[in-house]
């Protein structure tokens, strides 16, 4: 019977950064902007036991200007033992901070922990056509309705990734011909 706030989503945008710190590991730095609509519906009460509406959920308030900006920290194992097909599985873990914004109401941040599972393929050898799912859960206090909940919120995504090789061309010689053997 209680009031519940539900964002609907709308466009949303990342970036980010990567440095490999293992051949099948790396730190991702990446961020995220996003818009939709802050949905408050509450149970419609009625006058009485005859009214059709009693017990319906009903819009009490919209807001369009909602917006989500996160940016975060994540490991990421590319799991190029499990390589089908020429399709790379990825799995990563990943922290940071969420800015919640409201046209009317203060902004509510955040910090959450996320966990990604995506899948990899080669497009070229310097770009890689990827979808993942993120989950980020983070604890989030609505005052307007008198209470704390976790909320996750969960991303599809699908993109490029685009490999820039910054190791000198002797040490990546070095460093392939110690792979193959």
């Amino acid at each position: 019977d209680s009031g519940r706030k539900e964002i609907e989503p709308g466009p949303a945008f990342t970036g980010g950064v990567g440095i490999f710190i293992a051949d099948n590991f790396h730190l991702d730095l990446y961020g995220t902007y996003a818009t939709g609509k802050a949905v408050t519906t509450m149970v419609y009460q009625g006058t009485d036991d005859t009214d059709p509406r009693r017990g319906t959920r009903e819009v009490v308030d919209e807001d369009d200007g909602f917006s989500m900006i996160k940016g975060g920290l994540a490991l990421m194992y590319d799991a190029k033992p499990a390589t089908f097909w020429g399709i790379t599985p990825r799995l990563g873990f990943g922290l940071g901070g969420i800015i919640n914004s409201y046209t009317e109401l203060a902004d509510k941040t955040g910090l959450y922990l996320e966990g990604t599972l995506g899948l990899a393929a080669g497009v070229t050898k310097s770009v890689d056509l990827f979808g993942q799912v993120n989950l980020a859960s983070f604890a989030f206090d609505v005052d307007e309705l008198g209470y704390s909940n976790m909320v996750n919120y969960t991303t599809f995504s699908l993109g490029l990734s685009w490999f820039i090789d910054v190791l000198p061309p002797e040490v990546r010689a070095t460093h392939n011909a110690a792979q193959e053997n």
